[in-house]
This record gives structure tokens, sequence and C-alpha cells, in this order.
């Protein structure tokens, strides 16, 4: 009879999915968990993955898998990375975008249009109207033809709970719900990934490294400036 110790590992979670080091694709391209099957589009059409988890380390054959969210999605940002040996790797460039259905025509076009690399410049070609990016110092938005960018900033002080705001989703950068909760009280806040976004009263934050904000204004190339 398997002691407690024993069950306890049989009945260890793993809440967690990251297709970086697991799955090659090209930039451009989505992974997404639905349940606990994964997909991955690519050459404009979703096909379903034979993995039991994507998570480094491997869970053994007889951990129960479980997961805190119903669905979540990954974009490819770059065709690779080099690895820790140095030698590029089309298995690495995945970042996290949301805990999101996929799917569906919204998904594919309209809720990933983050743009990257960021310009380089406000005179950059690169990019179509609307497109947005950012880094760990900026937000851009390009409109009228011009990127234009506004500073983000890490912080030590929480701003004023407010409750969700729909009508933000359609100001670059925000993009659709369900924002990141709780809201983070300051830059040194672990919690969420990388990409996790999120509003209150006050601010607009994000987590390109660690969580940053900027104040929660109408992104346009008024508030915003040319660089």
């Amino acid at each position: 009879m398997p002691d407690r110790i024993q069950i306890g590992q049989q009945q260890k979670k793993y809440t967690e999915t990251n297709p970086n080091n697991i799955i090659p694709a090209k930039k451009g391209a989505l992974f997404a968990r639905v349940g606990h099957d994964f997909y991955l589009f690519s050459s404009n059409k979703w096909n379903k993955l034979t993995y039991r988890t994507v998570i480094l380390p491997r869970p053994n054959a007889n951990d129960l898998i479980n997961y805190e969210r119903e669905y979540e999605v990954w974009g490819k940002e770059k065709d690779g990375l080099p690895d820790k040996d140095s030698v590029f790797s089309d298995k690495l460039g995945w970042v996290f975008y949301g805990y999101k259905k996929p799917f569906s025509d919204e998904v594919v076009t309209k809720i990933f249009d983050w743009f990257f690399p960021v310009p380089t410049s406000s005179n950059d070609s690169v990019g179509a109207e609307n497109d947005k990016s950012y880094d760990d110092d900026f937000y851009y938005l390009k409109t009228g033809s011009y990127w234009y960018r506004t500073p983000i900033s890490v912080f030590d002080e929480p701003g004023t709970y407010g409750p969700e705001q729909i009508d933000l989703y359609n100001n670059p950068p925000f993009i659709d719900p369900p924002r990141f909760l709780p809201i983070p009280p300051n830059s040194s806040y672990s919690g969420g990934r990388v990409g996790e976004q999120t509003h209150d009263a006050d601010f607009y934050y994000t987590k390109p490294s660690v969580w940053k904000r900027c104040p929660l204004v109408i992104f346009d190339n008024v508030t915003m400036t040319r660089f």
C-alpha cells in the first residue's frame, strides 16, 4: 500500500504551460491550450498536437494534470533565439498572450496585433496603421504613418483599484479581457507572466520583464511623442 508521500506526489498539480524549448515554429505562429489539448496555428490553420503536457521538466506519467484556466494562447514573435549553448533554436521565441479562447477570427486577426520588433524611429516604415508594440521602456503606436511612444516605468506605490472598463479595450495598447488580477502593488510583485496586462483607475500596467506602468490616458499622437 503506498504511503502518504507517494499519494501526495501522485496528486501534485501542474498548472503551467510553456512551449519554449518544446514547440518549433516560425514567427507569427500561435500555440494554444484548450483544457488538456494543445494546438498550433500555422499556415492559416489550427492543428492538434499529440502532447500530454507542454512544460519542462515533464511531469511523471502517474501525476494528475490540472490547470487553473480553461484556455491559454502563446504567440511566436521571433523565428528563434540562441539556446543555452548559443545554438539557434526554432523552439524559442514564444511569448504568453493570455488566457484567451482560441479558434476565432478575432483571436487570429485582432487580439494578437502586437508588432515586434519595436520600430527604430518614428519614421520607421515597418508596421501598419494602429499597430502597437512595447519593450522594456516604452509603448509604441503607429498612427498617421508615424510611430509614437510613451514611457512605462517601475513604481513603488499602488494605484487606485477600479472596475473593468470595457471601452478601454478599443484604445491601444489595450487588448481584450480578462485583465490580470490582482493589480500589482509595485514593480517587485512576482505574480503574472511576461506580457500580462491590466489597469486600475489611475494606470495601465504591463510586464515586459518586471511590472511597469504609465498613466491611464488615451493613446494617440497627442499624448504620445515622436522619437
